[in-house]
């Protein structure tokens, strides 16, 4: 669930390397969207349904904590989701 985020953040923050902390605050990230209410029911996952906000939260997380390490560039949330593949069909024609 986290190595989207963790990749997308490595890769824009151009760091040398991913500590064992970058992947401890990936997961905090990641704990911030799984509900109480999920956790009581034993879901320790949030829902797949947001899983690009999920991996922006990630991906800022893992850009802060390189910069925090490393001395890259810091991000906002609108940086991250402006990196964000975003999936998009034209619509085909067909021609005679």
């Amino acid at each position: 669930f986290i190595f989207p985020g963790v990749g997308l953040g490595a890769i824009i923050s151009r760091g040398r390397y991913i500590s064992d902390d970058v992947f401890t605050e990936a997961a905090y990230a990641l704990s911030e969207h799984t509900s109480t209410k999920l956790i009581s029911k034993g879901t320790i996952y949030p829902s797949f349904v947001n899983i690009r906000e999920i991996s922006a939260s990630i991906a800022l997380s893992t850009t802060h904590q390189i910069a925090k390490e490393q001395k890259t560039s810091e991000f906002n949330i609108d940086d991250i989701k402006s990196y964000m593949w975003k999936p998009g069909y034209h619509t085909l024609v067909k021609t005679a």
